[in-house]
């Protein structure tokens, strides 16, 4: 009866410890939205209650990217009442958001749509870039001025940070998308020596993540932003799929390889047993480099 009041009394700890770690976080940033400084508001995939910077890696790295272009602190938009109520500017970057958190103050940069058949509900105030040629066709149809601007902010990130021991202790690294995690093909993935399985929740730090990512020969993955970090970093990758679980299908895989002209192919590899580990391998050698103009996509950024 002890071990059970014990567990019980754990389980109530930690969850009164991570509700006062979500109220710190939270404070700390209505804080900086008051008091004056260099700072700037993105408007990002971040659920309410949530930890910015410890959610969702392809979602977090609007703030670590960001603060790393400009040099400023982030403050998440759904944290920053004087832009709620002030309807001040708000920027809108990585993540298949464009339908979810658009509104009449947002500015555009490699954003992308979730699906085509989502609706716009406000126009953007203006559109800088966005991440590929889909998501811009989806815009002028909805009567948006859309550049022909293309690339998703990620694939600037080899320019702004690079590990400084760069080791390849991994033939392979795997990356599922947060619905796949829990595959059983990464079980037996885990307990290979030679093959890291990255989590993109309980990632550590930013660093970390790369540095981890950076450290394996080839990638892949069921995770978008898994496929674009590794084409910044040029590192083979193969786009994988696990379940159908991924809102949106392929959409927004679609829209990212059309703007920087890789094939599509016979693309996903459907995984269906362990005994495809090493056939994944055999791919390594199709992957080509990002055919797209980054000058282009960082001289529109309208913070930079």
């Amino acid at each position: 009866m002890m071990e059970n009041i014990n567990y019980l009394a754990k389980k109530v700890i930690l969850k009164i410890t991570g509700f006062l770690k979500r109220i710190f976080v939270q404070s700390k940033y209505y804080c900086m939205d008051i008091i004056p400084g260099k700072k700037i508001v993105i408007n990002y995939w971040l659920p309410t209650g949530s930890n910015p910077g410890n959610y969702n890696f392809g979602d977090d790295l609007n703030l670590f990217l960001v603060e790393l272009i400009t040099g400023k602190k982030v403050i998440p938009y759904i944290y920053s009442i004087s832009s709620r109520i002030k309807n001040k500017i708000n920027y809108l970057c990585i993540g298949s958001i464009i339908c979810q958190l658009t509104n009449e103050k947002s500015i555009i940069w490699g954003s992308g749509v979730l699906s085509p058949t989502d609706e716009l509900p406000q126009k953007p105030l203006k559109v800088a870039a966005v991440r590929g040629p889909l998501t811009r066709d989806f815009l002028m149809k909805k009567g948006v001025d859309c550049p022909e601007i293309y690339g998703d902010p990620a694939l600037l990130l080899s320019r702004f940070y690079q590990p400084k021991e760069l080791v390849k202790k991994y033939r392979m690294g795997i990356i599922p998308h947060y619905v796949d995690k829990d595959h059983p093909f990464l079980d037996v993935c885990r307990k290979a020596d030679d093959i890291l399985v990255l989590d993109v929740q309980k990632y550590g730090s930013f660093k970390s993540f790369i540095n981890n990512l950076c450290s394996c020969q080839f990638i892949a993955s069921s995770s978008l932003h898994g496929l674009i970090i590794s084409d910044s970093y040029s590192i083979p990758n193969l786009w994988v799929q696990f379940s159908d679980k991924i809102i949106g299908g392929r959409f927004k895989f679609e829209d990212y390889f059309l703007s920087v002209k890789r094939p599509l192919n016979n693309y996903p590899i459907v995984i269906n047993s362990s005994e495809q580990i090493n056939n994944l391998l055999r791919y390594k050698n199709e992957w080509r480099a990002p055919d797209i103009n980054l000058e282009l996509l960082l001289e529109s950024c309208p913070f930079a």
